[in-house]
């Protein structure tokens, strides 16, 4: 993800969040941290989410918390349900995203379950890859 151009301008994307740090999440973290990037990290297993402290990341106890005024929050988990419950669940991540704010899904989940969930996060407003 290049932002450079953007940054020039004043506009583009700052801050981030990755929910699932397991072998791809973790890399696409560690990808947009080395492009400049404030990039927030959440995972079920504390250690994952202490290890990419350490690669110059933030850990956020729950998914909420690492939604909390982001402009883009990137799942990658292991079932749509999951997706699901992240998102759209009580204390979803989606209340807390920035306004305009895009959910970028790189799980493994079938079209139509995409459909549904970007048909849900668009009537709050969220945009969804």
């Amino acid at each position: 993800m290049d932002t450079q151009g953007a940054e020039a301008s004043g506009e583009g994307i700052r801050s981030a969040a990755v929910v699932g740090l397991g072998l791809l999440g973790s890399a696409l973290g560690a990808c947009l941290l080395e492009d400049g990037l404030h990039v927030t990290g959440c995972d079920v297993e504390p250690d994952r989410a202490q290890a990419f402290e350490r690669l110059g990341g933030c850990a956020a106890a729950t998914p909420a918390e690492a939604a909390r005024g982001t402009q883009v929050l990137f799942t990658c988990l292991m079932r749509a349900s999951i997706v699901r419950e992240v998102l759209l669940g009580p204390g979803g991540a989606s209340e807390h995203l920035s306004p305009g704010a895009t959910v970028v899904d790189i799980s493994t989940v079938l079209p139509e379950e995409c459909e549904a969930l970007a048909a849900d996060l668009a009537a709050r407003g969220v945009a969804f890859l």
